[in-house]
């Protein structure tokens, strides 16, 4: 079922290179969830590599002890924050605005990124711009007000 917020998430025309793309607004719940995912399989993976070299039996003891260590709560929404604030982390959530919309592989978006990085700024920025449209019901709109 379509959420009322996709109803009127149309999307807009932004430069990129020569051209336009379509973008859309991205809700606050999808980019932060795809950044948390993106952070705990790299932490998951960066274990395993770790603990690859270990006999089994440290390996083992090695893997429980990391995986109760896995980011969580303030310290994961900091590194997820960190990631997207980066060159890489800009591109994939242009990315993700544009996808839906528009006839491009990811290939071919990352060279335009590359070589028009100002654009890519600007459709991020655009995608992410919280309004009422991608502020989850359950969230206040004005992050400094009071919660009730």
């Amino acid at each position: 079922m379509t959420d009322i917020s996709e109803l009127g998430n149309v999307p807009i025309d932004i430069k990129l290179g020569t051209g336009k793309v379509k973008v859309r607004k991205l809700s606050l719940m999808e980019y932060f969830a795809s950044f948390e995912s993106e952070v705990k399989s790299e932490y998951v993976a960066n274990t395993h590599a770790m603990a690859a070299p270990l006999k089994a039996s440290e390996k083992m003891q090695f893997l429980s002890e990391a995986m109760k260590n896995t980011p969580m709560g303030a310290v994961l929404e900091d590194l997820a924050s960190k990631k997207m604030m980066s060159f890489h982390g800009g591109i994939a959530l242009a990315w993700m605005a544009v996808k839906k919309d528009n006839k491009m592989t990811y290939d071919v978006f990352s060279e335009l990124a590359g070589k028009y990085p100002e654009d890519v700024a600007a459709i991020s920025v655009y995608a992410t711009a919280v309004d009422s449209s991608n502020v989850p019901k359950d969230e206040p709109k004005n992050p400094e007000a009071p919660h009730a």
